[in-house]
């Protein structure tokens, strides 16, 4: 028997501008762990989270929950 939950998306992190090249799934993982309300999840929290490089249309996500230009990454949570 299974006891793990199934896994499900906790958000999706997208790099821009210059600062992209230097990113990867570490940064990502960090920044969603800052942002998510699902961090501290006793089941679903971050220890538990896996990251995924992939490619999507920004037009199918809607607006970002997060974005900083400055820094470089807008963020885009689930809905609650």
């Amino acid at each position: 028997m299974n006891l793990q939950p199934a896994s499900s998306p906790v958000g999706a992190v997208q790099f821009i501008g210059n600062i992209a090249q230097e990113r990867g799934e570490e940064v990502a993982m960090e920044l969603l762990s800052r942002f998510s309300p699902l961090t501290h999840h006793p089941i679903l929290g971050a220890e538990r989270w896996e990251a995924e490089l992939t490619s999507v249309e920004d037009d199918s996500l809607g607006l970002p929950s997060f974005e900083d230009a400055s820094k470089g990454y807008r963020m885009w949570l689930p809905a609650a």
